[in-house]
């Protein structure tokens, strides 16, 4: 949250098999894309490397990217598996990008159908206002819904509605909230000047009411997000099927206490003048 009326926040996601059990609060959402890279056990094989071993750092830094793959290979060639086999050729990959872990990464992934594009934005993130309490008809903007209404009155079929202008909201796809608009900035001071970061524009009528996040997991892979909200860790397993998506609440009793995110108007100080020993001023 800042002075001109917007949001921020980051998340991070792991390509490891999503673990447990979807108890991120909320609809799932959206529909999955060919289901060649998913996997229904919640559990992937262990890989052993010495500790010793000039590959043991990259491979534990990705380790849950290549037990994903090893898994993979094994569902997709059920009689011609080898784990030795998969072992070989991702290090084959890492030789080939010039041993960079990152790059590694991405071919990885990429071998695993997920494209630089999608990698670049693997997660949506979407901050929604709660709908509940909210009299939509008394506000000065149209909510489009699943149903392609807007403020409850059908739409004609060959009716298309921009919802990227200011006026106009998506409703959030499970239903109980509306979707406020985001735009990329470049990051605030020296130390994040070269960043472009994706800003939450919060209208008045969004002030003191309560919010939350939808994910939506734009990969063929299962993912498992985690989330901080003003550097505060607010999500720590959140698991988000292939094509599908998870709301993130703070009534889930897993992350948080039971209570609410309200957005609130920042506080604006003013600088204040104090004498100096030369008599000057100086600001504080």
């Amino acid at each position: 949250r800042n002075g001109n009326g917007s949001f921020k926040y980051k998340y991070s996601t792991g390509s490891e098999l999503a673990r447990g059990r979807g108890n991120a609060r909320g609809a799932r959402g959206g529909s999955a894309p060919n289901n060649r890279n998913k996997i229904s056990n919640n559990h992937l094989t262990e890989i052993s490397i010495s500790k010793n071993s000039i590959h043991a750092s990259w491979k534990k830094e990705l380790g849950p990217l290549i037990r994903y793959k090893v898994a993979i290979d094994a569902k997709n060639n059920n009689n011609n598996h080898d784990p030795k086999r998969v072992e070989r050729e991702i290090d084959e990959i890492y030789y080939g990008s010039g041993c960079n872990v990152t790059e590694t990464k991405a071919l990885l992934l990429e071998s695993l159908g997920v494209s630089r594009e999608i990698q670049n934005d693997l997660v949506e993130v979407q901050m929604a206002v709660e709908l509940d309490g909210l009299d939509v008809q008394s506000l000065p903007i149209v909510v489009v819904d699943r149903n392609h209404r807007a403020n409850g009155h059908e739409l004609e079929p060959d009716v298309n509605v921009n919802t990227n202008t200011n006026n106009v909201h998506q409703q959030s796809k499970d239903e109980k909230g509306i979707h406020l608009h985001k735009t990329n900035r470049p990051g605030e001071g020296p130390a994040h000047s070269h960043e472009e970061w994706t800003t939450v524009l919060i209208p008045s009528w969004a002030i003191g009411r309560s919010y939350y996040f939808e994910l939506t997991n734009r990969s063929e892979l299962n993912l498992s997000c985690e989330m901080f909200l003003d550097g505060v860790q607010i999500a720590r397993n959140v698991p988000v099927p292939a094509g599908e998506g998870r709301t993130v609440r703070p009534d889930n009793g897993r992350y948080f206490q039971s209570h609410k995110w309200v957005l609130t108007g920042a506080i604006r100080e003013k600088l204040q003048a104090t004498a100096s020993a030369g008599g000057g001023s100086t600001w504080s």
